[in-house]
């Protein structure tokens, strides 16, 4: 399920970012003969990352401080 609302302009080739189930994709990553490979997962070392998020990264290039990420090798925050 794509969720249709942009949330703003892929850094890669400038189409629209949207919203998956289970990532934020380029409009052109999705098509049949994806153009584009901009991708950013919502769970990335066990922290959400929340629309707000993606729309900030995407607007200004970063995000606020994000905590709580947790080590695959150590499981440690």
């Amino acid at each position: 399920m794509i969720n249709p609302e942009s949330l703003g302009k892929c850094p890669v080739d400038g189409g629209n970012v949207l919203e998956t189930v289970t990532s934020y994709y380029c409009e052109h990553a999705l098509e049949e003969k994806a153009t584009c490979k901009f991708r950013i997962g919502k769970m990335i070392l066990s922290q959400e990352i929340s629309r707000e998020h993606v729309k900030s990264l995407l607007e200004k290039g970063k995000t606020e401080l994000l905590r709580g990420f947790v080590s695959q090798r150590t499981k440690r925050k």
